[in-house]
């Protein structure tokens, strides 16, 4: 099943690789993403469910919370699953401390705690950070790009009020 079938309110985890995936990490992955969702359980009952991967380094899993329940089980066996890709391609995609950015059309990846010295203050303006805090797929479609300034990031930064001259 492709994404594009399940409802705007599929629940949905993102996972943000550490570095941009190879053409051909990409096809492994979505080869081994894809079997893991067809053989994904949530006590004995298939979850149903998506994944995919956006702009090479964006690892989304997606399940029609409408149809099936999704459990703590079925959420661990997805991050089993997760774990085993890190392991096999020498990535990281559980640290939550890391921001995806784009600056200047590349996206860019850096620790939160060091965005702020990575951009000139007036950039926060400008600015477009991926949110991979969303929880359902209609969010990810209207909402995985957003500014920084007026988002949650911009109150975790403490970023000072400055107005455009």
């Amino acid at each position: 099943m492709h994404f594009s079938d399940l409802g705007d309110l599929a629940r949905t985890w993102i996972f943000l690789a550490s570095r941009e995936l190879t053409d051909k990490e990409i096809v492994a992955v979505k080869e081994r993403g894809n079997h893991f969702v067809h053989t994904w359980q949530s006590h004995g009952k298939n979850v149903t469910g998506a994944f995919d991967i956006f702009y090479n380094r964006f690892l989304v899993f997606f399940a029609d919370l409408q149809i099936s329940e999704v459990t703590a089980c079925a959420v661990d066996k997805s991050f089993d699953f997760i774990k085993s890709v890190e392991n096999e391609f020498k990535i990281t995609l559980l640290n939550r401390n890391l921001v995806a950015y784009r600056d200047a059309g590349e996206i860019k990846i850096t620790e939160i705690n060091r965005l702020r010295s990575a951009l000139h203050p007036d950039d926060f303006h400008s600015i477009q950070f991926f949110n991979t805090y969303i929880t359902t797929k209609g969010e990810l479609l209207r909402n995985f790009e957003i500014p920084v300034r007026g988002s949650w990031l911009e109150q975790l930064l403490n970023l000072p009020v400055h107005e455009p001259v």
